[in-house]
């Protein structure tokens, strides 16, 4: 191998490492949406059983993600690891590499070896990359798909524009939105972009969306009858009925400021990079901006919304930093110097400014974790005042059993529904509120688990999904 070979697989077998970290260091979840709208419904078509959301009941979700997350779990299963999810984000973080690759490669074309080595290295490294690369979320899996199709349509731009990459970077778009709807605007800007540089191209473009439309209405035929449900139903209810919003609404600059608080430090050569490079990637800057500003005008935000620019935004700021790199080492001499200390400089800003995103939701999971390992109970309840908390514990994705799971707010939902388990789940500052049967068996971060001896019965109390659906949820 070359050494320029070497280095490349250096690179994306340290990227790969990296996410293997984020995945397996600490169980942790970004947002419930990971879980609920990807993972759980995924369990649920594997084994039959999972926790149903509104989401579900009322079609706004596509199964195209939950169907291919449940075929890694059959696989997972047959392996003998059991219905796993961190066995579907190893695969995800494998995918991810191919979005360094490209990066590699629409950094040399702008800005040589140099814009090569701080590209792949931006990607390999930079904290959205690392957290968002291998989670099941619609807009990181779309985000990813987004971003490889629009850094794929620059190279063309800038290249031979072959036939097959016209249907490849159609096919990487179209899906994009199939992921995530609200990810339309960026991926047809890029669309519009390639077709107005070369018209003879529209037909291999829309050849390439092609394969991503029929799946996309073939998994919805099969799921509801109807082809393209989910996204029309999920237009109307969150733009039209604006049901999102009652999650929450922020102001139309929430993303710039949430975004340069995560990234910290880094914001600045971010910044300087995207001033020095936006005149060479323009594509790839206006279809960032434009995820990020169609984005800003809608009422409800989260961080991870508009993760489908951030690659984007920093391959740009990457090769304009090179460009400027090539005039102060024109031989590259201390090239590798450069991007260790960049690779630092972005695990630094991982391990403090987003320690929050990673930790906060732990003490729940580690919670289910153990129900999980604990062989002989017969059912699972959660108790806490506040409603979101059956959120944190991973539902039974996490727990992966057969078993009843409660969730209660108040003490006397949790008599009656305490006959159906013989373990709970529950805030340490609650238990002068238990039952005084359930003794604790182990507590961490104020979380405790529980346990009561005897069996259970079938009581008429509401398992959690039947309880969601009675709280519209």
């Amino acid at each position: 191998m070359s050494r320029s070979g070497r280095w490349i697989a250096g690179v994306l077998l340290a990227a790969f490492a990296a996410r293997l970290v984020s995945i397996f260091a600490v169980s942790f979840v970004l947002r419930p949406d990971e879980i609920f709208q990807n993972l759980e419904p995924a369990h649920r078509l594997v084994t039959g059983y999972g926790v149903v959301t509104w989401e579900w009941r009322a079609g706004l979700r596509s199964w195209l993600m939950p169907e291919f997350y449940a075929a890694i779990m059959r696989l997972s299963a047959d392996l003998g690891l059991g219905h796993a999810a961190n066995v579907v984000h190893c695969v995800l973080a494998g995918l991810s590499l191919g979005l360094v690759g490209i990066a590699m490669a629409a950094g040399r074309k702008v800005a040589g070896p140099a814009g090569a080595a701080l590209c792949a290295v931006a990607i390999a490294f930079w904290p959205d990359c690392i957290l968002y690369g291998p989670r099941t979320l619609a807009e990181a899996q779309g985000g990813e798909l987004l971003s490889a199709g629009v850094l794929l349509a620059g190279l063309w731009l800038r290249g031979s524009r072959g036939r097959a990459q016209a249907v490849a970077i159609g096919f990487l778009l179209a899906l994009s939105v199939m992921v995530r709807l609200q990810y339309l605007p960026g991926a047809a800007l890029a669309v519009l972009w390639c077709a107005a540089a070369r018209p003879a191209a529209i037909p291999f473009l829309l050849a390439g969306a092609l394969p991503a439309l029929v799946l996309e209405g073939l998994v919805d035929w099969h799921a509801s009858g109807v082809p393209f449900a989910p996204l029309w139903v999920n237009f109307h209810i969150n733009y039209v009925q604006h049901r999102a919003d009652v999650f929450g609404t922020q102001s139309i600059l929430f993303y710039p400021f949430v975004l340069a608080r995560g990234w910290g430090a880094l914001t600045i050569p971010l910044v300087a990079g995207l001033v020095w490079g936006a005149r060479s990637m323009r594509l790839e800057l206006a279809a960032a901006l434009a995820v990020v500003l169609t984005h800003s005008v809608i009422p409800h935000k989260e961080a991870s919304f508009v993760f489908g620019a951030v690659p984007l935004l920093v391959v740009v700021a990457a090769a304009g930093v090179a460009r400027q790199w090539q005039r102060i080492d024109r031989a590259n001499m201390r090239l590798n110097a450069a991007c260790g200390a960049m690779a630092l400089a972005c695990i630094l800003a991982l391990l403090s400014s987003y320690r929050v995103d990673r930790l906060e939701n732990v003490p729940y999971l580690h919670a289910m974790h153990i129900a999980a390992r604990t062989r002989d109970i017969c059912g699972v309840g959660q108790f806490n005042p506040g409603f979101g908390d059956w959120m944190d514990s991973g539902g039974y994705t996490t727990l992966d059993r057969p078993i009843p799971l409660y969730f209660a707010r108040t003490a006397r939902e949790l008599g009656a529904m305490a006959p159906g388990f013989d373990l709970l789940i529950a805030p340490d500052d609650t238990r002068p509120q238990l039952p005084s049967s359930y003794v604790p068996v182990s507590c961490w971060r104020k979380i405790c688990v529980l346990r009561r001896t005897g069996g259970c019965r079938e009581t008429a109390a509401p398992q959690i999904s039947a309880e969601l659906a009675a709280w519209g949820q």
